[in-house]
């Protein structure tokens, strides 16, 4: 819980172009569309939210603290990640895209367009490749689904309970409404005795059954 806190707050801070650490440049890194930069910042996410920033010899702190140095870890990260990795990367390729539309003699007129459309392509096809190495390089697509396949079955459960009730007549429905509460008592019963048995064994005072008599000593 407190990862996936840590992790939104770092998302939504890149998001809204905050920056704690880390000054962001006042120009774009490269003319290249922001779609590449939103799938990059997609896999840091992905990255940390498998990566453990808390160490387990610090466990024994108040969670307090846990919170806090998650937060401002992911945050770092977070920009470190796009400020440095990816502006670099974005920066390379359009320097490389560049020297080679010279070498290759473009006009004035048509080199904006083959820029942009290069370097839409090249960066967009690595951050595909980048997303998806973190993707299988983490537990994130199982996770994914696992979440899924049990959404599927409850919707596909929800739906047949509703398909049975409103099969069924009026008066089956009140029957089924009835066997309903009457489970619920009997799981509630079973519960309270439960408890009563394990405050017995405990040593903690005395327990009422349903029934009003005394089942502990």
């Amino acid at each position: 819980m407190v990862k996936t806190i840590a992790v939104c707050v770092a998302f939504l801070c890149q998001l809204l172009g905050y920056s704690l650490f880390l000054s962001q440049p006042e120009d774009k890194c490269s003319p290249a569309p922001s779609l590449a930069s939103w799938i990059f910042l997609l896999s840091t996410i992905c990255f940390l939210s498998d990566f453990d920033l808390y160490p387990e010899r610090f466990m024994h702190m108040a969670n307090f603290w846990q919170v806090i140095i998650e937060i401002v870890a992911s945050i770092f990260l977070a920009e470190i990640g796009t400020v440095i990795i990816w502006c670099g990367l974005e920066r390379l390729i359009y320097a490389l895209v560049v020297e080679l539309l010279w070498l290759v003699g473009i006009g004035d007129c048509l080199r904006w367009l083959f820029e942009y459309s290069i370097l839409g392509v090249v960066t967009t096809a690595l951050s595909v490749a980048i997303f998806w190495y973190i993707i299988r390089a983490t537990d994130n697509i199982y996770y994914m689904k696992k979440y899924w396949n049990k959404i599927i079955w409850s919707c596909y459960h929800f739906a047949n309970l509703l398909r049975c009730y409103w099969r069924i007549g009026t008066k089956a429905r009140a029957r089924a409404l009835r066997a309903y509460k009457i489970a619920s008592k009997r799981r509630r019963r079973r519960k309270n005795e439960f408890a009563c048995e394990d405050e017995d064994d405990d040593g903690y005072g005395d327990c009422v059954g349903n029934e009003g008599e005394d089942k502990c000593d």
